[in-house]
């Protein structure tokens, strides 16, 4: 990808913002965009388009462009997956920060579930109840908030104390109800980070597996090649919570 030209990461006046990875079928390869500044965060979105980009290599052997570039549910766990296991690396960019750090992504990782499960549920409250007036649905998303995120405090600001807050999420406007898809990535992405710390080899194994698979299968198919479990079988989002906040 360097030799081909195929990845534009650093950051320069003019540049537009954002992080990407897409795939180009005339060269059957992938390409990387991103804005590499520096920063922690910088660094969690570089490594995440990477492991798209790994992916859509692994698979492009595949005829169809949807087995190559599989849906967001099964595609986020191959950009989740890198960035948790790409652990022992990141000691050559945060150095003695670097445990910092690893503890931080672990906690927005897991953080993120009650959010995310608030901003689906808050769609299916808005999308049956079309007519719904602008203040009937900041109504609904304080109903959520209060059932999965109830220790966000407001600050004092009008706006989120009226329940506006949802409007933040841009995913509720451009890409209705796709964000639960980040929530099983999670969930099958720290499985992989878990197993890891016992066995980082066959971790690795596992997840270059479900990359090289691609979009050949559907989600839980998928997740029984490599011996992964389902986040839809009750108490697998339990226990790895539960086991990964034991760890950090």
């Amino acid at each position: 990808m360097v030799d081909g030209g195929l990845m534009d990461l650093s950051d320069r006046t003019g540049k537009a913002g954002g992080a990407f990875c897409t795939f180009l079928p005339e060269v059957a390869m992938p390409f990387v965009f991103a804005n590499y500044a520096g920063t922690s965060r910088n660094v969690g979105s570089v490594v995440h388009e990477l492991g798209h980009a790994f992916q859509n290599y692994q698979s492009r052997h595949h005829p169809a462009l949807e087995q190559i570039i599989p849906t967001s549910e099964i595609g986020e766990i191959h950009s989740m997956g890198l960035e948790l296991l790409a652990e022992p690396l990141y000691n050559s960019v945060f150095q003695r920060d670097s445990e910092r750090y690893q503890s931080q992504q672990l906690r927005y990782l897991i953080g993120m579930l009650p959010y995310i499960a608030a901003i689906d549920h808050f769609q299916e409250f808005a999308y049956t109840t079309p007519a719904a007036t602008p203040r009937e649905r900041c109504e609904m998303w304080l109903e959520v908030e209060r059932r999965y995120i109830p220790w966000r405090t407001t600050g004092g600001i009008k706006a989120l104390e009226s329940g506006a807050r949802w409007q933040r999420q841009r995913h509720v406007y451009a890409a209705p109800f796709y964000y639960i898809d980040y929530a099983l990535a999670i969930g099958c992405a720290l499985q992989l980070w878990l197993e890891s710390l016992t066995d980082r080899t066959a971790a690795i194994k596992k997840w270059v597996r479900l990359c090289s698979l691609g979009g050949t299968l559907g989600l839980e198919a998928l997740l029984q090649q490599v011996a992964l479990r389902s986040p839809f079988k009750p108490g697998t989002l339990t226990r790895i919570v539960s086991e990964a906040a034991i760890q950090k």
